[in-house]
């Protein structure tokens, strides 16, 4: 879904004598929430995941395993990381942060990189990057 509106926000905004698109113009970028984190967890501002939270990520990584990523983000927390560390450690690739309460630069940023990536984020940013993405 993510590339389909990411390709036709890219196309609907290119100039008539640019509407040709080669492949290195195109990239998708995987929007996803945390897995379950464990609310019972005496660390309550950062909470661990939960064994089903633990397998969900499991789940992820092998719904990425015939999907070629350039970049994992995450914000900071290990609910979001340890999310995204099975994906991005059968890729090779380490993950790299990013911050939640700057959206809008980091909308730009995943943009202008035009790259294959995997974003992992909270219920309260994965929904607001998708519709800066979008426009």
């Amino acid at each position: 879904m993510i590339r389909l509106l990411l390709c036709l926000s890219l196309m609907l905004g290119a100039q008539p004598e640019s509407c040709t698109k080669t492949k290195d113009d195109m990239f998708t970028i995987y929007l996803v929430r945390h897995a379950e984190k464990n609310t019972a967890s005496a660390n309550s501002d950062d909470p661990e995941l939960t064994a089903c939270g633990q397998q969900r990520a499991e789940s992820l990584n092998q719904f990425f395993s015939s999907i070629a990523l350039d970049k994992v983000y995450s914000t900071n927390y290990t609910r979001t990381k340890s999310t995204a560390q099975p994906t991005a450690s059968s890729k090779g690739i380490d993950i790299a942060m990013y911050d939640g309460d700057k959206l809008q630069e980091f909308a730009h940023q995943l943009l202008a990189n035009k790259e294959d990536a995997l974003v992992v984020g909270h219920s309260n940013t994965t929904a607001v990057l998708a519709g800066l993405l979008v426009g």
